[in-house]
């Protein structure tokens, strides 16, 4: 789905702009996936940081899915959940239209 950044950090000082950018996104993807534990992928935190601190994109792609953790021996029998939330690249800035990856949406 796309995350629409400026939105979320609209009167944000730049010294914060990136960080709470990746908050946001991880508020997000616990509010959509009902996590606690969420992952961000390395190709998205370079995403949002290659631009500076205060240079934080406008939009972006992500994918997000859950999955379940490995369970460790004598730990309770509960499926413990969290979220990786990974960046899709897309072709310049045409509105987001055409996605690079030819994978199949989950």
């Amino acid at each position: 789905c796309t995350i629409h950044l400026s939105k979320m950090l609209q009167g944000r000082k730049f010294a914060s702009r990136a960080p709470m950018a990746i908050t946001k996104i991880r508020a997000f993807a616990g509010k959509m996936m009902k996590t606690t534990d969420n992952r961000i992928d390395g190709d998205l935190n370079t995403f949002i940081w290659h631009q500076g601190v205060k240079g934080v994109p406008v939009r972006v792609r992500v994918r997000i899915q859950r999955k379940v953790k490995e369970a460790v021996e004598g730990a309770s029998k509960r499926k413990r959940l969290y979220t990786v939330i990974s960046h899709i690249k897309v072709k310049g800035s045409d509105g987001y239209r055409g996605l690079l990856n030819t994978q199949a949406s989950i």
